[in-house]
């Protein structure tokens, strides 16, 4: 593992019999178009955990269960409407994945090309890699805080408190008093978790896949990645909770507050233990966010062009069906909310019958206690 084959300058430095695939290896239209649909997908899927994962860690109670969290939303508010709050806003960081990714891999190629002779390959290797993350990681936050701030301001209201985006915004940047800084709040808080997240777990992914490639034989190989985002993915989850749980609450916080305000105000509610609340939503996001960024994607975006071809018949055929898949959720909200405004209409006349029935009632009392005093 530490001869080195500088055959290839596309290549650069590149160890022998490694699977491991570099910028220059994969075609960037495939691999920018798969990562973009594969984040469509996994936003899709794992929407409904990031909201349950927001709603714990912002609830002022502790006693409440990530499955009591999931039934309540179900419940009260519908398994599209509840669990999906906040999803068409979330979906515009879409279109900056891949400048993170190209971000990042492209400075992790170049780095690892120019390596200075003092330094060791392990050493270069952990270099390269923090450094590579930290850039990717400080651009992508910068373009993505105001959408993620929007986005958990809406999640953590009920389907049903007919809060719109509009207020949302409009709450943000008028009634805060912030304005523009409004949309910012939290932004070093989601640097100072996000740059040591993406750090320590791109370094531990690519560190794990090195030694597992000396345990592993070389047939098995596909099952490295798989192995290294999971150990990454849970490891780094667990050691950066804390702080996506304060900034989670600092950014959903009506009114500008101090950090040590905010982390007080989450000991008193619910202790120590309220630090890690949401963790196996997130950890159950993670995982899969990883495994598909570092696996599946750059094999496809490296394959013939029959695979590729096939994918994108699927991906001419997606947006008629996610039309056809939205047209049938409106029309069945459009009948709930025609049937809710017909019971509703049925209980005002109702009480509009009553209240004549009531009104004609006492007209008659009325009357009856003028005959009797003119009788007397």
């Amino acid at each position: 593992m530490d001869d080195i084959d500088l055959t290839s300058s596309k290549q650069g430095i590149r160890q022998r019999n490694s699977h491991e695939l570099y910028w220059d290896d994969l075609n960037k239209g495939k691999f920018l178009t798969l990562l973009a649909a594969s984040s469509l997908v996994v936003r899709t899927c794992f929407h409904p955990l990031g909201l349950v994962k927001i709603r714990l860690q912002t609830a002022a109670k502790g006693d409440i269960s990530t499955v009591k969290m999931i039934q309540q939303v179900w419940y009260k508010e519908g398994p599209i409407r509840g669990f999906y709050r906040g999803f068409p806003i979330s979906l515009g960081s879409l279109i900056f994945e891949p400048i993170f990714t190209g971000t990042l891999e492209k400075i992790r190629t170049i780095l690892k090309s120019n390596r200075p002779s003092p330094i060791a390959h392990y050493q270069w290797d952990i270099i390269s890699n923090t450094l590579s993350s930290c850039t990717a990681t400080l651009i992508y936050q910068s373009l993505t805080v105001p959408i993620d701030i929007t986005a958990q301001r809406v999640m953590i209201t009920r389907a049903r408190d007919n809060i719109h985006v509009v207020n949302i915004i409009h709450d943000i940047y008028y009634r805060s008093g912030d304005g523009i800084r409004g949309f910012y709040k939290g932004y070093l808080v989601s640097l100072s978790m996000s740059i040591p997240y993406n750090s320590i777990i791109w370094t531990i992914y690519w560190q794990i896949q090195v030694l597992l490639e000396q345990i592993i034989p070389f047939e098995h190989n596909r099952f490295i990645a798989p192995f290294s985002a999971i150990i990454a993915s849970l490891s780094t989850s667990l050691l950066t909770q804390p702080i996506d749980v304060v900034k989670t609450r600092l950014q959903v916080a009506s009114k500008r507050q101090s950090l040590w305000r905010i982390f007080r105000i989450l000991i008193d509610e619910r202790g120590l233990k309220g630090c890690f609340s949401g963790s196996l939503p997130r950890a159950c996001i993670l995982v899969p966010i990883l495994g598909s960024d570092s696996t599946t994607i750059d094999r496809w975006a490296t394959g013939p062009n029959d695979y590729w071809a096939t994918i994108q018949i699927g991906l001419t055929d997606l947006p008629s069906e996610m039309n056809a898949i939205s047209e049938r959720i409106n029309e069945r909200y459009t009948r709930d909310d025609e049937a809710i405004n017909d019971h509703f209409h049925l209980l005002i006349d109702l009480l509009q019958g009553y209240k004549d029935l009531c009104k004609r009632f006492e007209e008659a009392l009325q009357n009856k206690q003028r005959a009797i005093q003119k009788s007397k």
